[in-house]
C-alpha cells in the first residue's frame, strides 16, 4: 500500500459517450497522487477502446475487462476486483457516467489527514442533465445536523438507513483503505443491484466521517440511471439489511435512542408512504385540475406523516438530530 496514493475505482458498462468526461475530470485533479482503475463489465460498445487509448498515454490509468457481464447484481464483485488491484492508501468511488470537480481529491485528502479518526470523507453533489443543465444540488447541510453529517457520535448516521434513506452520495466518497478492508471490502444486499448502500451501512460503525459542504462531484441524469429507477427496491433492501443485522446492532442502536422493538413496523409504514407519495407525484400531471389539487394535498399530508413516522422510531426526541 502506497502512502498518500488515491486509488479511484470506476465501474463502467456501455458508456462510450460519457466515459471520456469522467476520465478527463480525474486527469484535471489538482491532487496528482492517484491511480485510476476502470473495470469494464463486458461492454458491447467502444467503451473499452476509449479507456485503452487513455491508458496508453497516461500510465496511471489501468483497465480491467470482464469476459462476461456481471450486471448490477454483481457490482460488488467488480468493485472488489478493482480493490484487489488497487495500491492506494485511500479508495475513491466514481461511476463511468459521472464526473468530479477539479479540487475534489485535494480537499478530501487534506480533510482525512487533519482528522485522523475519520474513516471517510464525502460532500454535496450537483445534479445535471445530459445537456449540462443544472437541475439542483443535494444540499445535505440544509437537511441534517452537523452531528449526523459527521457521524459523530459514531453510529448516529444509522438513522438514515433505519428510515430507508442514504444521504452519502457514493461518487463523493473517499475512504481509508484499511477500514474498507476491515469490513470485508464492498458489500451486497441479496437480489438488490447496489453495493454502496450496504458498504456504507457497515462503515458507519467504524468511525466519524468528514463532510464538505461544497459540491465536489456531478451526478448526471440521463434516463438510464439504475439507482433512480430502482429506488423502491433499494428501500426494501434497507429493511432486509437492518433485519439481518438487528441482533448484532441492537445494543448500539438502542444506545442511540432507537426503539428497536418498533423498527420493522416503522420501516414498513415509511415504505408504504413513500410509495403513495410517488403515486401522488404522478397524478400532478393529470389534466383534471381537481385531481391535481387533491393529489397535491394528499402529497403534503403523506409527507407530514412521514416525518412523524421517522421520529416515532426514537425512544425520546433528539432535538439535535434532523433526519
Amino acid at each position: 500500500m502506497k502512502n498518500d496514493l488515491v486509488s479511484i475505482l470506476v465501474p463502467t458498462y456501455n458508456q462510450e459517450k460519457m466515459i471520456p468526461r469522467c476520465i478527463e475530470s480525474v486527469l484535471n485533479q489538482t491532487y496528482n497522487t492517484w491511480e485510476l482503475i476502470i473495470i469494464d463489465d463486458a461492454s458491447r460498445d467502444s467503451t473499452p477502446d476509449i479507456v485503452w487509448r487513455y491508458a496508453k498515454v497516461e500510465k496511471r490509468i489501468k483497465l480491467i475487462s470482464n469476459s462476461e457481464n456481471n450486471g448490477m447484481h454483481g457490482l460488488y464483485k467488480n468493485y472488489n476486483k478493482a480493490l484487489e488491484v488497487a495500491t492506494g492508501e485511500y479508495i475513491a468511488i466514481l461511476e463511468g457516467d459521472d464526473f468530479w470537480h477539479p479540487e475534489k481529491l485535494e480537499r478530501q485528502v487534506a480533510e482525512l489527514k487533519s482528522n485522523k479518526l475519520a474513516v471517510l470523507c464525502y460532500s454535496n453533489i450537483e445534479v445535471i442533465n445530459n445537456n449540462n443543465k443544472k437541475l439542483g444540488s443535494s444540499r445535505l447541510h440544509w437537511k441534517n445536523s452537523k452531528s449526523i453529517l459527521n457521524n459523530d457520535p459514531v453510529g448516529i448516521k444509522y438513522f438514515h438507513f433505519l428510515t430507508l434513506e442514504n444521504r452519502v452520495p457514493s461518487i463523493t466518497i473517499l475512504v481509508r483503505r484499511n477500514v474498507l478492508e476491515e469490513i470485508g471490502g464492498f458489500q451486497k444486499i441479496d437480489k438488490i443491484g447496489t453495493t454502496d448502500y450496504p458498504t456504507l451501512f457497515y462503515l458507519i460503525g467504524k468511525g466519524p466521517f468528514c463532510f464538505i459542504k461544497k459540491p465536489l462531484a456531478f451526478y448526471v441524469i440521463h434516463g438510464g440511471n439504475y439507482s433512480l429507477n430502482k429506488m423502491k427496491q433499494f428501500q426494501r433492501g434497507f429493511i432486509e439489511l437492518t433485519n439481518k443485522n438487528k441482533n448484532e446492532f441492537k445494543e448500539k442502536w438502542a444506545a442511540l435512542g432507537v426503539n428497536v422493538d418498533r423498527l420493522s413496523l416503522v420501516q414498513q409504514k415509511i415504505l408504504n408512504k413513500k410509495i403513495l407519495i410517488d403515486e401522488c407525484k404522478k397524478k400532478f400531471h393529470d389534466k383534471n385540475i381537481l385531481h391535481r389539487f387533491n393529489a397535491y394535498f394528499q402529497y403534503l399530508k403523506l409527507r407530514a406523516g412521514l416525518q412523524i413516522n421517522k421520529y416515532s422510531l426514537l425512544k425520546k426526541p433528539y432535538r439535535y438530530i434532523r433526519l
